[in-house]
């Protein structure tokens, strides 16, 4: 149960000596990150003051949690890959390991314990709200590492509060012991703490409720905060793990599967991270093997039971191997991707001038979404791109194809689709943007528009070729986005290219 604070301890917090607090670094960092109009340029100026922090930032922008096909080796790749969340967990990071090693009065094995656990508990938390979806998955690392910084304020204002407590340490026993000594656990007195850092309210309020999974105050983001601290505590314990995995599925609505495949993650990412934050590694084998066990053991109640899964995890991966053998989607969003868009467009285009009917083509680009990576990182960007996928696939008739062309741009098809229906689709388009904030979890909505060009050949206005028929609605996109973007505009076949393109040009770097 959360448990709330009296007048009193509050008190006592604010007026308590040497409590944990943000270096200046964090402190700007913390202050940029309320900032609407933040931009790379602001984060990397106060970056550059602190060689160790840029050094961690790397390090993880490298990591498994975030480790692309070519590594980062650059400051500003960093920060753009990471976002600013992750910018600000990471610096907190080093505030958070300063406030454990001077914490004196108590021992070094209660230190690396409850640490370790926050690191852990972190790593969880992220893995577990990539597969859970509806949560951002750095507000999940940092609400994680910060749930147990109350400990400290704790030892502030009772520094021998944990002398009795005996190795291993049990959770439940630090919160009973704090309860009775303070009236509160160190979740709400932590959560104190943060507020008065000025941190996000979802972060704070996911603290406060970390200790109660599905309670009156809890969120999306609490619960997956505290499953991901249980599952940091069953590392070393199955039935701790396999508790987890029941609260996951009754509060996150995950399958026993996508749980374990959650705990791979964890364990895949462990051992690196641990090291980077100084934390205990457990061995990822040993924590991959209790997945497994916690699917088959838990779930398998009976022996059809395990064939009829078996059955459909082939099926699953025959069809997964046959989609990749095509290689005809894109990974990211399921759309076509370049090569059968490539294909599409080229058998549309033959038949619309063998039959002299109509065809059409949408070339849309997301306006300012840089500024989406930049803020929150490609994480967040990659979910809206998924989103944005669906949003124009329910937009469509059934007959036209959607795709992705590459980056933030997608293209629709339109066969038999004439200069009135192809306005008429991106017209649609454009409202269908403006009607609804994209969800991408309880605490961010995101107001996303877009800008379209179009290109129609009929039997009055044809093209020469596809790749000119394509490049016309590109350049009309870009008028659209020159125009004031999300707005579409229509290129026509007599346009002049060179005198069109030259005017624009400029302005796609920033569009």
């Amino acid at each position: 149960m959360t448990t709330t604070l009296t007048d009193e301890l509050r008190e006592r917090i604010r007026s308590a000596r040497a409590l944990p607090s943000p270096p200046a670094v964090t402190a700007q960092l913390i202050e940029l990150g309320n900032d609407p109009n933040l931009s790379i340029d602001q984060i990397l100026t106060v970056l550059k003051t602190d060689p160790a922090l840029v050094a961690r930032l790397l390090r993880l922008a490298n990591s498994p949690l975030y480790a692309r096909r070519r590594r980062t080796d650059n400051l500003h790749q960093a920060v753009i890959l990471l976002g600013v969340d992750a910018v600000l967990t990471a610096s907190l990071s080093l505030t958070l390991l300063s406030t454990r090693t001077s914490a004196s009065s108590t021992t070094p094995k209660f230190r690396q314990a409850t640490w370790s656990r926050s690191v852990h508990s972190a790593i969880a938390a992220q893995t577990l709200a990539a597969r859970a979806g509806q949560v951002l998955p750095s507000d999940a690392f940092l609400a994680s590492l910060l749930q147990d910084l109350g400990i400290q304020v704790v030892l502030r204002l009772e520094p021998d509060a944990y002398a009795a407590v005996a190795d291993p340490v049990i959770h439940a026993e630090l919160i009973a012991l704090e309860t009775d000594l303070l009236g509160a656990d160190h979740a709400a007195v932590g959560g104190e703490l943060l507020d008065e850092w000025r941190l996000p309210e979802h972060i704070v309020q996911a603290v406060r409720s970390s200790h109660d999974v599905g309670g009156p105050g809890s969120s999306r983001l609490s619960n997956v905060v505290a499953i991901s601290a249980l599952i940091a505590d069953g590392i070393d314990d199955i039935d701790m793990l396999s508790h987890a995995a029941d609260l996951a599925e009754e509060h996150l609505s995950m399958s026993r599967s996508e749980f374990a495949l959650a705990v791979h993650d964890l364990a895949e990412a462990i051992p690196e991270l641990s090291s980077m934050l100084e934390a205990r590694s457990p061995d990822p084998e040993t924590l991959a093997e209790m997945a497994h066990e916690v699917i088959v053991a838990r779930t398998m109640k009976t022996q059809s039971d395990a064939a009829h899964l078996h059955d459909q995890l082939a099926t699953m991966t025959n069809v997964a191997e046959e989609l990749r053998a095509e290689n005809r989607l894109d990974p990211l969003t399921g759309l076509s991707n370049r090569r059968d868009l490539d294909d599409v467009l080229a058998r549309e285009f033959r038949l619309a001038i063998e039959h002299q009917f109509p065809l059409s083509v949408l070339f849309i680009d997301l306006d300012d979404f840089k500024k989406v990576n930049d803020r929150y990182g490609h994480n967040v960007g990659d979910d809206l791109l998924v989103h944005t996928a669906r949003r124009i696939s329910n937009c469509v008739r059934d007959g036209d194809v959607v795709g992705r062309f590459g980056g933030e741009e997608f293209v629709v098809v339109l066969p038999g689709a004439d200069t009135v229906s192809s306005n008429a689709a991106a017209t649609r388009l454009i409202d269908k943007f403006n009607a609804r904030p994209f969800g991408l979890g309880p605490e961010l909505l995101l107001d996303q528009t877009a800008s379209i060009g179009v290109a129609t050949m009929d039997a009055g206005r044809p093209y020469p070729s596809v790749a000119e028929m394509l490049h016309h609605a590109d350049l009309a996109l870009y008028e659209a986005k020159r125009s004031g973007k999300n707005q579409w505009r229509r290129a026509a076949p007599e346009d002049n290219v060179t005198e069109f393109d030259a005017e624009i040009v400029t302005d796609i770097a920033t569009a």
